[in-house]
């Protein structure tokens, strides 16, 4: 029992000795205050009407300061007629919303803003601010409206936003342009779109534009209303008969070269358009009667106008042959009168046949002629017909007689290069012929009396052949047969003087064949080249060489197509 008494007091005694080391190592307890800033932001509004909007908004963090005030700061247009929605004293961390009711309906075109605020005994924390529109009204046709330059756009869906004071124009346009609200009520709107508003193809957005009063002030608040495609337009000025070759007048709106799904009507053709002078030419149709409507394909719609127009059609009497009398294959010329006007840039599309053949061959046409090519035909009397897409076949009052050409060399001898030939034959007075050996062309000309007169050269020694064609100048010739032989002896030397004398002496040979001396035949005194001074026909002239030997020597002549010489029956005596 004693023993428990000492323990307790020691137990005592510890305790009180660390409580009084406890109560000296403590010290006095501070409040330290939160200085970090608030952190607040606006969000987007939500619930968007015509005159209810949410205001959203986001407390982050809080701090110890004393709030005296919080709440959302409304601007309205250009940020004009601020107005203060406060929510009093007591705000909490998190978000923050109040549905907020305009006095007056929201402009249908105008930016609104807000921002949130808190208020404390330090500062005022003011968020970013927030934008909104309001769109009230809409319109049914989403997609983009095709509309024709000069037509009225119909609109329907729900207009009670808009004000009498509304607007409408175009987007990127400059300068702008208004455009005319013909009708409209609170479900539908009817603007006229301007003949000369844009291109066809051209698609543009319709907008709302609410203008700011005062003197030189800008469109003010936009709104897009429709988007567009611009469709062109033709008006067609085509009254009484019309010759084909004639421009058709037109107006025409948002066209221009080159211009896309848009076409021409002209009778039962389609026409790409392309065209920026207010007309068109009807070459290339195909046309077959005198009544042709007219219209257009807009990319959408095709539209036929009432008017028809009525084509003037050319008769027989305008065209004529120059020659009624020709050979197989020859040219000849078609004469006529206003063909441009007849038939327009399409004259090229016209066919001529004589009988049943087509003519072929080149063809050149001039202002008041051109030039066809006979067909291969026998001998006869045929009908001339042209052939056109425009008016079918015409058939001319004069015929065609063919006549095969038929000729004959008239003397029979042998020809020396240099002669002149003379053929006779069917000749026409006014064809020109060309007469040809070795592939080249030694004469061209007119045949007079029936007969063809040319000088033979190029031709080879022995049995040559030549050809007559019938053409040439402005045409290729064409050559109707293998032509005829002729003996061609070559060169001949009959004598020469003097017979004798020295270098330098001048010698005069005489002959035939020499017209070709210079390009194919060389002359020698005996073995020495001599120098040609002149020759012709029947003569040539000589330098004895300088070299040359005395006593007699061979005067000879070599050519060379074909190879060959020509020995003098006596020899010149060199001094």
């Amino acid at each position: 029992m004693k023993k428990i008494n000492v323990y307790s007091l020691f137990q005592i005694f510890l305790i009180t000795v660390m409580g009084f080391v406890w109560t000296g190592c403590s010290t006095k307890e501070e409040i330290i205050p939160d200085t970090k800033p608030l952190q607040i932001e606006a969000l987007p509004a939500g619930n968007v009407t015509a005159s209810i909007v949410t205001l959203n908004a986001e407390v982050q963090y809080l701090n110890d300061e004393v709030v005296l005030d919080h709440g959302f700061m409304i601007m309205g247009v250009n940020n004009s007629n601020p107005e203060k929605v406060s929510l009093g004293k007591t705000v909490k961390a998190g978000p923050i919303n109040l549905e907020y009711k305009s006095k007056s309906v929201f402009e249908p075109d105008a930016y609104y803003s807000y921002y949130y605020y808190i208020q404390t005994e330090k500062q005022l924390y003011q968020s970013k601010s927030i934008s909104f529109m309001v769109k009230d009204f809409w319109v049914d046709q989403q997609s983009v409206l095709p509309i024709t330059l000069g037509d009225t756009l119909h609109l329907t869906g729900k207009f009670e936003q808009l004000n009498n004071y509304t607007i409408v124009k175009v987007s990127n346009m400059y300068p702008q342009r208004e455009l005319s609200i013909v009708k409209r009520d609170k479900e539908f709107m009817d603007i006229l779109i301007p003949k000369d508003l844009g291109n066809h193809g051209q698609t543009m957005t319709i907008l709302l534009s609410k203008s700011i009063n005062g003197q030189n002030s800008n469109f003010g608040r936009e709104q897009s209303l429709a988007n567009i495609k611009l469709l062109g337009k033709v008006e067609f000025n085509a009254n009484g008969p019309h010759y084909f070759g004639d421009d058709i007048p037109i107006k025409s709106y948002g066209l221009s070269w080159s211009v896309s799904n848009f076409n021409l009507i002209v009778g039962n053709s389609i026409l790409s358009y392309f065209n920026d002078n207010d007309k068109i030419n009807l070459s290339g149709l195909n046309i077959t009667q005198q009544s042709i409507r007219l219209g257009y394909y807009n990319g959408v719609d095709t539209i036929i106008v009432k008017q028809k127009l009525e084509l003037i059609r050319p008769n027989q009497d305008i065209f004529e042959t120059t020659d009624i009398v020709a050979h197989p294959r020859q040219m000849n010329t078609m004469r006529f009168t206003n063909l441009l006007r007849y038939f327009g840039s399409d004259y090229y599309n016209m066919k001529i046949f004589v009988g049943d053949s087509l003519s072929s061959g080149p063809v050149y046409y001039g202002p008041d002629s051109m030039h066809f090519q006979m067909p291969q035909l026998t001998d006869g009397s045929y009908k001339v017909t042209i052939n056109t897409p425009q008016y079918g076949n015409i058939v001319l009052k004069k015929p065609i007689e063919i006549k095969k050409l038929k000729y004959e060399i008239q003397n029979k001898v042998p020809y020396y290069i240099g002669d002149e030939v003379t053929l006779k034959g069917n000749f026409l007075d006014n064809c020109n012929y060309v007469i040809k050996i070795n592939d080249y062309e030694i004469f061209s000309g007119a045949a007079k009396n029936s007969m063809l007169k040319f000088k033979l050269w190029n031709a080879n020694f022995g049995k040559e052949r030549f050809q007559v064609g019938i053409g040439g100048g402005d045409y290729y010739p064409v050559y109707p047969d293998e032509g005829e032989t002729i003996d061609v002896p070559g060169i001949r030397i009959d004598s020469f003087s003097p017979t004798s004398g020295y270098a330098g002496d001048i010698v005069t040979i005489t002959g035939k064949g020499f017209a070709n001396m210079y390009s194919m035949v060389n002359v020698f005194v005996g073995d020495v080249p001599a120098k040609v001074i002149s020759y012709n026909n029947n003569s040539v002239k000589i330098y004895v060489p300088i070299t040359i030997r005395k006593g007699p020597v061979p005067i000879r002549m070599m050519y060379y197509i074909p190879n060959g010489e020509v020995v003098a029956s006596q020899k010149f005596e060199a001094k």
